[in-house]
């Protein structure tokens, strides 16, 4: 049994992995679509918030800034 615990725990992290790709892919998305249909914007700021952790993102027409996942629960100034 002990031999199925490690391909379920890497399993888990590709889904998770996977969840967190979607999830940028969806912030992109919104970006651009600002971007596009917004006048004279130029640039795009937004969070992602996954459980207990925020991500500041911001998109404009040449770069995308991401940054390190901050944990709000633990990292209270």
């Amino acid at each position: 049994m002990s031999s199925d615990t490690p391909h379920k725990s890497k399993k888990l992290k590709a889904e998770g992995e996977s969840l967190a790709d979607d999830s940028m892919l969806q912030c992109a998305s919104y970006a651009l679509e600002i971007l596009s249909h917004g006048g004279l914007r130029s640039h795009v700021m937004g969070a992602l918030v996954t459980d207990d952790t925020i991500e500041l993102l911001y998109y404009d027409r040449s770069i995308i800034i991401v940054s390190e996942p901050l944990n709000f629960i633990k990292d209270q100034p």
